[in-house]
């Protein structure tokens, strides 16, 4: 999916930083990989 962390934290009314961690957590667990821009 291209979207970036910003417009993804736009989309779900969270900042920037909380939308990173959160899919950094998901990435961990092996359940998203992430690109720069694309999730």
């Amino acid at each position: 999916m291209n979207i970036t962390h910003e417009d993804l934290a736009e989309i779900v009314n969270a900042d920037r930083p909380s939308v990173t961690l959160g899919l950094k957590k998901l990435q961990g667990q092996g359940l998203i990989e992430l690109e720069y821009g694309k999730i």
